[in-house]
C-alpha cells in the first residue's frame, strides 16, 4: 500500500502536494480508514506516509495542536509546505496558455482546469471560457464565434466540445486531402484479385 508516490517529504509544489493527498486518500480508502467517525485513526496513519521534513515537522506540531482534525493537519501541512511562488508561477502559466501543435483542445482545457485549481484566484467561468476562445487558433474561435455564435457567456464544456468537434473534422479533412491518390484502375485491381481468391 506504501507507494513512492503516497510518501510526502516536505516540498514546497502543489502540484506534489495535490498528489501526495490524492495517494493518501486512495491508501485511507484501502485501509478502511475513512470519513469523520475514523479521523483519530486517519491521524494516528499519517505519520507512516510522511518522510524528511514533513515527518519532523508532523511530530513538532502534532503536540501544538488542540483537538486537530485529519483536514485540519492537513491544511496545516500545505500551509507550512507548499510555496506562495507555485500559485504565482500558476497564474503566470494560465495567461501565457496556447494550444500547442496538434493537441485536442480538451487537453487544453484540462491544463486550464489543472492550473485554475493551483492559482491564486479562481477564475469564474466565463473568464475560463474567454481564456479558452483566447488560446484557440483563429480559424477554430472564429467558427465558434461567428458560425456557432458561441463566446464567453457559452458554458466552457459546451465550448470545448464543439472546438474539439470541428478540430477533429479539420484535422480528418486533412487526412483525407493528404492521403496517396490511387488510380481507378490499380483499386479496381486490387478488388478484381481479394474477390476471385
Amino acid at each position: 500500500l506504501q507507494q513512492k508516490e503516497t510518501f510526502y517529504y516536505g516540498g514546497s509544489n502543489f502540484t506534489e502536494f495535490e498528489h501526495f493527498v490524492k495517494a493518501l486518500a486512495r491508501a485511507l480508502y484501502a485501509l478502511r480508514v475513512t470519513g469523520p467517525s475514523r479521523d483519530k485513526d486517519q491521524i494516528f496513519a499519517l505519520p507512516n506516509y510522511l518522510k524528511g521534513d514533513a515527518l519532523i515537522w508532523y511530530e513538532s506540531r502534532s503536540d501544538e495542536l488542540v483537538n486537530p482534525t485529519f483536514r485540519m493537519i492537513i491544511v496545516d501541512m500545505m500551509l507550512h509546505f507548499v510555496s506562495i511562488e507555485s500559485t504565482y508561477e500558476a497564474d503566470r502559466e494560465f495567461e501565457s496558455l496556447e494550444l500547442l501543435p496538434g493537441e485536442n483542445p480538451y487537453a487544453l482545457y484540462h491544463r486550464m482546469e489543472h492550473l485554475s485549481r493551483r492559482m491564486t484566484v479562481r477564475r469564474t467561468e466565463e473568464e475560463k471560457a474567454n481564456k479558452f476562445l483566447r488560446t484557440l487558433p483563429n480559424n477554430l474561435s472564429r467558427y465558434l464565434i461567428s458560425e456557432l455564435k458561441l463566446g464567453a457567456y457559452t458554458p466552457l464544456r459546451l465550448l470545448v466540445e464543439q472546438a474539439a468537434m470541428k478540430a477533429r473534422d479539420e484535422s480528418l479533412a486533412d487526412a483525407f486531402e493528404s492521403r496517396p491518390k490511387t488510380s481507378a484502375k490499380s483499386s479496381n485491381l486490387h478488388l478484381r484479385k481479394t474477390t476471385s481468391a
